[in-house]
């Protein structure tokens, strides 16, 4: 005898093995255990200040000389706390010809969330100040007013930018 496989002999195997193979298994728990997880998060600040503030030469006539540059704070602080951005420099010195310009003679202006309008002075100057963790983008205007009593000369200072929290 010859036998003929066809597709109604194959049926019957197949449906066996589809039930059987989809039959749900026995699941029983045999051990649990527990880790724990810890993140540490402290108190962080970063700022990005510009690398230089340049004023061109200018006429004093022409009045006050504006500079808009940009900052960005970011801080990490305590609920509750603040972080507190703060400004400083030394007069300007022109390198050794023994002139100088005050710190005094510059400030700036803002209208950006948490920063405030101010003079630069030799002594830390508030800048901003925020009640939350955060970035905070800041855009200022440096102002400075050129004299006609000022000597001729290239003045430079370094400003310091300090962001603190308590």
């Amino acid at each position: 005898m010859n036998y003929r496989l066809t597709a109604r002999h194959l049926i019957v195997p197949s449906l066996f093995a589809a039930f059987w193979s989809a039959a749900p298994a026995v699941a029983s728990s045999l051990d649990t255990q527990s880790s724990s997880l810890t993140v540490s998060v402290l108190a962080r600040g970063e700022l990005v200040v510009p690398a230089s503030i340049d004023f061109p030469d200018a006429s004093p006539t022409a009045g006050a000389q504006t500079v808009p540059v940009s900052i960005v704070a970011k801080a990490r602080i305590a609920k509750g706390g603040t972080a507190t951005l703060t400004v400083s420099a030394a007069d300007l010195s022109d390198g050794g010809a023994g002139d100088s310009i005050t710190a005094s003679r510059f400030s700036w202006t803002t209208s950006s969330a948490g920063y405030q309008a101010g003079t630069l002075s030799n002594s830390a100057v508030t800048m901003g100040q925020w009640g939350n963790s955060g970035v905070q983008n800041g855009s200022l205007n440096w102002i400075f007013t050129p004299q006609w009593t000022d000597n001729v000369g290239s003045y430079s200072t370094t400003i310091n930018y300090t962001l603190s929290t308590p």
